[in-house]
């Protein structure tokens, strides 16, 4: 991925040069002084991530493909989750190997296992991870476990989460699979969990960077006025006012967001709510902005932050509490400590604008690929190879 700037690129049409800021407005569908805008549907919480969905199995589906990180080693490794789980589809996608896309709320028919071990047999799958379970994923595994494919677990929540009810009847039916011996091995995305699954893993797996051929039409914050993203939907969990009013508060000159804002924040009226048009025009638009901020306070390693490595932009975070890479250079200069210091966020930000653009590119290229390979060659620890 080139993340040098680019002279100039060109729109749709193929004949006219782009700069950045018209760029960004074609990206978005959004004229720069428009102020705010707001969803179609008013009662959309999150201006969710669309993906392909079908009421049956999907294998293979481009949105679960398009974006993997290609590798040799997981030939014969299908990765199983659910359609409308779209955190966990999205740390999935960015994963080699094989993907079935679960159907939402429904069990395997007879014709839905004969039509997956059938392409299980084709792809010469021996080994199938179960990305979160459900009862979908538990008559998926079942069938799995017939054949004798040796399956694995990955539970990417974390035990806040149950709170929710059905949380916790997803987990406690993980729980039990586990501890039937259904899973070679399990694993939880957060420290010391490996007390809560039975031949549990450790360290701890880290989601990879997406792998994307976008290039950026320059560096961050190589132009005057500097863009950010605050991409976060709204829920307790995603931190999205904090993040906005941390933004807001910094020198940032334009701060744009897909979720809706409640709370008449005077500060937030210079952010502007853009509509989210899809995954392929999110990745896009984060190789033209600046700088992400995505300061959660409950996720495990969440894919914001890996996906704005992919477009070649930083993003602002609070601590992930990840077991390697916590010197580097990059983690230091991109993690507020307190998630709900909107100061210390804006500190953070302006910290970054005032970096030298080589120094930064250079770093955010180094962690990039130390992400990557640690992710890949983790999950390959994982499965026993």
């Amino acid at each position: 991925m080139n993340n040098g700037a680019e002279p100039h690129t060109k729109s749709s049409a193929g004949s006219v040069p782009l700069d950045r800021s018209t760029l960004i407005r074609e990206l978005i569908g959004l004229s720069i002084d428009c102020g705010h805008e707001t969803s179609k549907d008013e009662g959309d919480e999150s201006n969710n991530f669309p993906r392909q969905s079908a009421p049956c199995l999907l294998f293979n589906a481009d949105c679960d493909c398009r974006y993997a990180q290609p590798d040799p080693r997981f030939a014969g490794v299908a990765h199983v989750f659910h359609q409308n789980w779209l955190g966990i589809r999205s740390a999935v996608g960015a994963l080699p190997g094989d993907k079935i896309a679960a159907p939402p709320e429904r069990e395997l028919t007879a014709k839905d296992r004969t039509t997956l071990l059938a392409q299980l047999a084709a792809w010469g799958v021996d080994k199938a991870i179960f990305h979160g379970f459900s009862p979908a994923t538990a008559s998926i595994l079942k069938a799995l476990c017939a054949e004798g494919i040796c399956c694995y677990l990955v539970w990417h929540g974390s035990l806040a989460q149950l709170a929710l009810r059905p949380e916790v009847d997803f987990f406690e039916a993980a729980l039990r699979a586990a501890n039937r011996g259904l899973f070679k091995r399990a694993h939880m995305l957060k420290a010391g969990m490996e007390c809560v699954f039975p031949n549990a893993f450790r360290p701890m797996l880290f989601n990879s960077v997406p792998y994307v051929t976008t290039k950026r039409l320059c560096p961050p914050f190589a132009e005057g006025a500097a863009v950010a993203l605050v991409p976060a939907h709204t829920d307790i969990w995603k931190n999205l006012h904090t993040s906005l009013v941390g933004a807001a508060l910094s020198s940032i000159e334009t701060v744009f967001h897909y979720g809706k804002v409640r709370g008449n924040i005077s500060v937030l009226k210079r952010c502007r709510r853009v509509r989210y048009d899809g995954h392929e025009r999110h990745l896009s638009l984060l190789s033209q902005v600046d700088v992400a901020v995505n300061v959660t306070v409950i996720d495990c390693h969440p894919m914001v932050p890996l996906e704005s490595l992919a477009a070649g932009a930083p993003c602002v975070t609070g601590p992930l509490f990840l077991d390697a890479l916590q010197d580097h250079p990059y983690t230091i200069a991109t993690t507020v400590s307190n998630p709900f210091d909107v100061k210390g966020m804006a500190w953070r930000l302006n910290s970054l604008r005032m970096m030298n653009s080589s120094e930064l590119i250079q770093i955010i290229d180094d962690y990039r690929a130390a992400t990557r390979k640690l992710s890949l060659e983790r999950y390959m620890e994982f499965l026993g190879s």
